[in-house]
């Protein structure tokens, strides 16, 4: 008997074999990406909306109008991208109008200038209510627009730095502004005296003792009022006329 040659195997061919396709990376990153951008979107929306309840967002900034536009571009739904782009058109309508029309309603600078124009190396500046940057504001004139050599010293009382605030969440006390004993060593370094009031009416009865034992006890030199703020001008080594 003949033996029957064996069926010969066929050997596939490694190059043609079929391997599972791997997930592309670059695929995976854009779609990672792209659900990244619509929760970054999702977001500064709701930072959007928060900012607008405390009408933060009347200062009118082009810039952070700006970052809003940036998000709704990149919503992936259409509609979506409508609905909040006229959303944010009626609320930049509604509010920039009424931030333009009273953005000069506190007046800092006039007063700042005529301290500047006043001041004499020497002098001591006392501000209230720092609590209510009383100090910043003025600071900022004094710094922007520098004519002279105007500053806050560190014991300046009720002064304190803003930016110790932002470290440490605690206002500094300002209610030394107020205080008799601590104006007394204060000027006790000064031959004259700048005690300004900011956002308080100098006829409040926080403020009204304190002015009045000033007027009593120091010489009145000179007087601003704005609509923002008061600053008597006192010469410490002279008693009241």
């Amino acid at each position: 008997m003949r033996n029957k040659a064996k069926p010969v195997e066929e050997v596939a061919d490694p190059l043609t074999v079929k391997t599972p396709t791997a997930p592309n990376p670059r695929t995976r990153v854009l779609s990672l990406s792209r659900l990244g951008l619509t929760q970054a979107a999702l977001i500064g929306l709701g930072l959007f909306l928060v900012a607008m309840g405390f009408n933060l967002y009347q200062i009118g900034s082009p810039s952070l109008w700006f970052d809003e536009i940036l998000s709704v571009s990149v919503l992936r739904w259409r509609t979506v991208q409508i609905v909040i782009g006229l959303c944010l058109v009626l609320l930049c309508l509604f509010s920039v109008p009424g931030y333009y029309n009273n953005a000069q309603v506190e007046d800092w600078r006039t007063g700042t200038l005529w301290l500047q124009h006043h001041y004499q190396s020497g002098d001591g500046l006392i501000c209230y209510d720092n609590e209510e940057g009383c100090a910043t504001g003025i600071e900022y004139y004094l710094r922007a627009y520098p004519h002279g050599a105007a500053h806050f010293d560190a014991d300046s009382p009720g002064y304190f730095p803003w930016v110790s605030y932002d470290e440490t969440n605690q206002l500094g006390d300002y209610t030394q502004a107020l205080s008799i004993n601590a104006i007394q060593l204060y000027a006790t370094k000064h031959p004259r005296l700048f005690f300004s009031v900011g956002r308080v009416d100098p006829t409040d009865p926080s403020a009204q003792p304190t002015i009045q034992w000033l007027n009593t006890h120091y010489h009145l030199l000179s007087k601003e009022v704005t609509s923002t703020l008061t600053i008597y001008l006192y010469d410490t080594t002279s008693p009241s006329t």
